[in-house]
């Protein structure tokens, strides 16, 4: 009888302990599920973030507000009014309980989900239901859910166009302050400059800007093949083709009465601290910043669009070789070297000044431009840019081109500015 009451207490306390191990397993999953819920939720805002980022601009890439995203949401009737998560009804990461039509529909996360709808914003004497907007300030609720729809998590954050990165737009194709220049430009027939942005009217952009006489008349002895080297009228083709870009006093002495013949471009281009702060600014908000890794997302050209412009900040030299391709921004404070046949739609900016593009190929830079800027300064002109370098061989047909379908250059600098987050909580 001992023996029987032993074992039954022996058989109670591994019952109870399996019990109470499987409660905590189930404690443990669902806080587990509900975690990947949150982080599903967050993974939604900003998903929808870059995707809201990109579709705001047209094909033609010219700026425009959320209008037509607020109305294709609004599905013909109105927007649900999310300052209260029960007016979206039984939304969830996986269904859509309104009858809005989700920013980003239904997305699987690892066995989680998200769903992500747009509002107006609060804001300016605007409300969540408005479908016109003139601020360029948005709203993103997003839902996610966790496995099996076990856990459940609603973020919502209030995003504007960041004022703060404003990246200037070039006079030039490839533009050169300082007061003179190296460069090293092809002597192949093939290779080819053109400044004309083929828009309707056409806007003439030098192919090369400079900033001073001194720096012009180097350009131009170094083209030996000036009839590659082109922009529309009054440029024209030829030595033409170059322009300094300063307008009055030249920082560096110059003329006293330089008046550019084609496009005037900004005199900060030749500060140091300017180009400094432009640098930390596009910093701040770019998509990748750190070292030259041989396998960096440098953004999507497909066709003639830019389909996922990127901005990256390279801190030293950075090396494209080989089919390389990318759109957007970037800014490399070290040498950039372009072997073979690298292409890229967009801007970039140069912060040690050196450029060295070499080997032949198709390799395109087009729909933007380059900035070579040597943010050491010279004898004499403190706070002034110094030399800057390009250097440019090889027989290929590498071409740098302002045209592209969207008829625009330069502009896609300003294209690429983030979305700020403005305000962020957890709704449940």
């Amino acid at each position: 009888m001992v023996s029987l009451l032993v074992v039954l207490v022996i058989a109670l306390i591994a019952v109870a302990i399996a019990v109470s191990t499987r409660g905590g397993e189930r404690v443990a999953t669902a806080f587990q599920n509900q975690q990947r819920a949150f982080e599903a939720a967050l993974a939604g805002l900003e998903d929808a973030r870059e995707q809201l980022r990109l579709a705001r601009y047209n094909t033609a890439l010219t700026v425009g507000n959320y209008n037509s995203q607020l109305a294709q949401t609004a599905n013909g009737g109105t927007l649900v009014n999310s300052t209260r998560l029960l007016n979206f009804g039984a939304t969830n990461g996986f269904t859509n309980g309104t009858l809005n039509t989700p920013f980003l529909g239904a997305t699987s996360l690892d066995s989680a989900s998200y769903e992500v709808f747009l509002t107006n914003a609060a804001l300016n004497g605007e409300t969540v239901t408005n479908t016109t907007d003139s601020d360029d300030t948005i709203t993103l609720t997003s839902f996610g859910s966790g496995p099996n729809r076990i856990g459940f998590s609603v973020l919502q954050g209030v995003y504007a166009t960041d004022p703060a990165v404003t990246p200037p737009l070039l006079p030039g194709l490839l533009t050169m302050p300082g007061p003179d220049v190296n460069i090293d430009l092809p002597n192949g027939n093939a290779s080819s400059m053109s400044g004309d942005d083929s828009g309707s009217p056409p806007k003439c952009y030098a192919t090369i800007a400079t900033t001073t006489s001194t720096a012009k008349t180097t350009v131009q002895s170094a083209m030996s093949r000036p009839n590659n080297y082109s922009t529309c009228s009054p440029g024209g083709t030829g030595m033409a083709s170059v322009d300094n870009f300063i307008s009055g006093a030249n920082p560096y002495g110059g003329p006293a009465n330089n008046t550019p013949t084609l496009q005037t471009g900004p005199t900060a281009l030749t500060s140091v601290a300017y180009l400094n702060g432009l640098v930390a600014q596009i910093t701040a908000v770019a998509d990748y910043v750190g070292t030259d890794t041989g396998s960096i997302n440098l953004g999507t050209w497909s066709g003639s669009t830019c389909t996922s412009p990127k901005i990256v900040v390279i801190n030293g030299n950075f090396s494209m070789g080989g089919n390389t391709n990318g759109c957007g921004i970037l800014v490399v404070t070290g040498t950039l070297n372009m072997n073979g046949t690298p292409g890229y739609h967009g801007g970039m900016s140069i912060g040690v000044g050196v450029v060295n593009r070499k080997g032949g190929g198709n390799g395109v830079i087009n729909c933007g431009g380059m900035l070579i800027a040597n943010t050491t300064s010279p004898a004499g002109f403190p706070g002034l840019v110094g030399t800057p370098t390009y250097s440019i061989n090889g027989r290929g047909n590498s071409s740098f081109l302002a045209s592209c379908s969207g008829g625009f250059t330069g502009s896609l600098l300003k294209f690429s500015r983030p979305l700020k987050r403005l305000s962020f909580q957890q709704v449940r």
